[in-house]
């Protein structure tokens, strides 16, 4: 979220990145509330060329989140039907055994995850496992193949990764079978080598179950990173 700067005095005062692709910062004003101006400096036909949490995505929603105050969030929260009243527990879990946070992730509601990740009471939420399959919020991202809100869930709580679900698996042990690369990769960059190995349950590696989903090229990528 930015002042009401000139272009050219951006770099400077906001740390932001020079574009790779044109090299130009393009401001874009949207005003909401009452009198509030949000400020989001764009680059590369839209893309953020700013914090981290933002780098190559839609700024919309990041910057947007970053001007609001906690009471506006969860007012916006009930508004979007995330949660029953701005006064409740977020912790709560429902018949599915699902926090908000949950429900946010496995209906690929990212705005919805973003805003409770932002909230005073967002590690908490994020800690708490499905009281039925033991499964995180981080499972449910990276099995939907939400990289940006998986990186914002491990930058709120890192040890959230090696979290797992009541068959002894990890996030990664979902993506590998499901052959999400991207997603695959970034969670077994921070994992390391104790995140590929884990054994869920039965005994499987996220490599096995890649090759048990016949998806060998994650399978390969993984062995790869082993490796090194």
């Amino acid at each position: 979220v930015l002042p009401d700067l000139q272009p050219a005095s951006v770099h400077g005062k906001a740390c932001i990145t020079t574009c790779t692709n044109d090299g130009q910062l393009h401001m874009r004003r949207t005003e909401t509330g009452e009198g509030t101006t949000v400020m989001a400096v764009t680059g590369c036909n839209g893309k953020a060329a700013g914090p981290a949490l933002a780098i190559g995505e839609d700024v919309s929603d990041v910057f947007l989140i970053g001007t609001m105050p906690p009471e506006e969030k969860l007012e916006v929260l009930v508004q979007r039907g995330a949660i029953p009243a701005s006064d409740c527990n977020l912790t709560e879990v429902d018949d599915d055994g699902n926090t908000c946070l949950h429900r946010a992730a496995l209906h690929g509601n990212e705005f919805e995850a973003l805003l409770i990740l932002s909230l005073e009471s967002g590690t908490s939420v994020l800690g708490t496992l499905n009281s039925v399959n033991q499964m995180s919020a981080l499972h449910y991202a990276a099995g939907n193949n939400r990289v940006r809100l998986c990186k914002a869930m491990l930058d709120k709580l890192p040890e959230i990764l090696y979290s797992r679900d009541r068959s002894g698996q990890t996030c990664l042990h979902l993506t590998a079978w499901k052959g999400y690369k991207e997603v695959t990769k970034m969670l077994a960059l921070r994992g390391g080598r104790e995140l590929i190995e884990a054994k869920d349950s039965k005994g499987k590696s996220s490599i096995d179950k890649a090759r048990i989903g016949f998806k060998e090229d994650v399978a390969t990528m993984l062995q790869t990173m082993l490796q090194r």
